[in-house]
């Protein structure tokens, strides 16, 4: 005995195959305008975030530099403030002075000044 369903509706095309369907669907999802940027932890940075290593964040489109990242890390992590008075960043293993523009998928570590010595 065969359990298959009328064909009336297996012969119907999938309803996401309607473009009008897909742009419907496109629109429910949340919004994913927002470059994801990976930060690496070094040194004291790693030891105030609880020993994280890396993590990403993800920054609004129009605020996706380095200043706001700054800003975004203290409000997650605020033992970072102290860290960041003095910290450089490397963004894609490149040292950068002042306020830098940063792209999905950008890296950006997190460099205390070596202490000692």
């Amino acid at each position: 005995h065969s359990h298959s369903a009328p064909s009336s509706q297996r012969d119907a095309p999938p309803p996401a195959s309607s473009p009008r369907a897909r742009i419907r669907f496109a629109t429910a999802l949340p919004p994913r305008d927002m470059p994801r940027i990976k930060v690496l932890y070094f040194a004291r940075a790693r030891e105030v975030t609880g020993g994280l290593a890396d993590e990403t964040h993800d920054l609004p489109d129009d605020e996706c530099h380095t200043d706001a990242l700054r800003l975004a890390l203290v409000a997650k992590h605020p033992g970072l403030e102290s860290v960041l008075r003095t910290a450089v960043f490397a963004v894609n293993q490149e040292y950068s002075d002042g306020r830098v523009s940063l792209s999905e998928r950008d890296e950006v570590a997190v460099i205390p000044p070596i202490s000692g010595g």
